[in-house]
C-alpha cells in the first residue's frame, strides 16, 4: 500500500507541475526557467 501511495503522490506532483506550467503565461514560464 505504501508503495502505491508514494508512486501516486509522485505522479500527482509531476501532474501538478505540468498543470502549473500550462497555466503560466509564456513570459512567466521563461522567468521561472532561469
Amino acid at each position: 500500500d505504501c508503495k502505491i501511495i508514494i508512486s501516486g503522490d509522485k505522479h500527482l506532483r509531476s501532474l501538478k507541475k505540468y498543470i502549473d506550467i500550462k497555466i503560466l503565461s509564456p513570459r512567466e514560464f521563461i522567468d521561472n526557467m532561469m
